[in-house]
């Protein structure tokens, strides 16, 4: 149903349409991909400082203010616990890389620490470390919410 030499029949608009959507997919993954691999990769001594300032911040916020958790989940979406669970991660790891300095194996390993699984043990085992403590570190702000705000015994949860 061409009309015209630029004219284009709706099944190859759809093609284009989707291809632009992987494209942007891909585009949107890399992008994550590589900033975490950036923020891992820095080796400034103001990250863990910084992140962890950042992650007392978010306590205090949740302590002092006791934000409305069902309006900012409406609003955020997962958004608000994965940001949690990122400042706690990066909180944890630059610390651990500040405390307990890396081996040359481990800063020769080009893996991302976020993929958890590497060829140098002690890399795995540091964001593994990370991982866990910063997924502890974001059940217990969001159960802490949840029970401030509710008004349950924490008890009744288990």
């Amino acid at each position: 149903m061409r009309h015209g030499p630029k004219k284009l029949t709706p099944g190859e608009v759809k093609d284009q349409l989707f291809d632009a959507h992987r494209a942007y997919r891909e585009g949107k993954e890399k992008l994550m991909e590589k900033s975490i691999t950036v923020t891992e990769s820095g080796t400034s001594k103001l990250l863990g400082p910084l992140f962890l300032g950042l992650l007392f911040m978010g306590w205090l916020v949740v302590v002092l203010w006791e934000p409305p958790n069902r309006e900012i989940f409406d609003v955020t979406g997962f958004f608000s616990i994965a940001l949690v669970f990122f400042l706690s991660y990066f909180a944890f790891f630059h610390l651990s890389k500040l405390i307990f300095k890396p081996s040359d194996e481990e800063a020769a390993d080009d893996t991302s620490y976020f993929a958890l699984f590497s060829a140098c043990e002690s890399r795995e085992r540091r964001g593994l470390h990370s991982a866990v403590f910063g997924l502890a570190n974001t059940v217990g702000l969001v159960l802490y919410a949840i029970l401030n705000q509710t008004g349950l015994d924490a008890w009744r949860l288990f």
